[in-house]
């Protein structure tokens, strides 16, 4: 948000700390003590490709999930980590027939669309 606090924006932490997860190195070697330190990820040697959603307060709007979704198999993402809830008072019907539409493009380009399991309060909506 280039605002100079310091600190990352809430839109920002989450996808971060799940990316470190994912693409966590193993056998990391503590140069000062020779000891493995840390944890292996669920993908040693991928590529990640940051796509953000979220505005810098931590919120966004169903088109911009189905933004993202569009611009990362159109360029070349073959597998995204989808962990976002919308509230679902805020996705309206074209919003909700955009999110569908969008799964089915990617679907079509044999992407592989990875979702949360309702990480968010009730009463949140997940392209499901």
């Amino acid at each position: 948000d280039n605002n100079g606090d310091g600190f990352a924006d809430i839109g920002v932490t989450h996808g971060t700390m799940v990316a470190g997860i994912i693409g966590g190195m193993t056998d990391n070697i503590n140069p000062d003590t020779g000891q493995f330190e840390g944890m292996a990820g669920a993908c040693w040697h991928c590529t990640l490709m940051p796509v953000r959603l979220i505005n810098a307060e931590g919120w966004a709007f169903g088109s911009d999930a189905a933004a993202a979704i569009y611009y990362a198999v159109n360029n070349g993402a073959r597998v995204s980590n989808n962990s976002y809830g919308l509230p679902a008072t805020d996705l309206t019907a074209a919003e909700q027939a955009a999110g569908y539409d969008v799964l089915q493009f990617a679907a079509a380009k044999d992407h592989i669309f990875v979702a949360a399991a309702h990480n968010q309060a009730p009463g949140s909506r997940h392209f499901d």
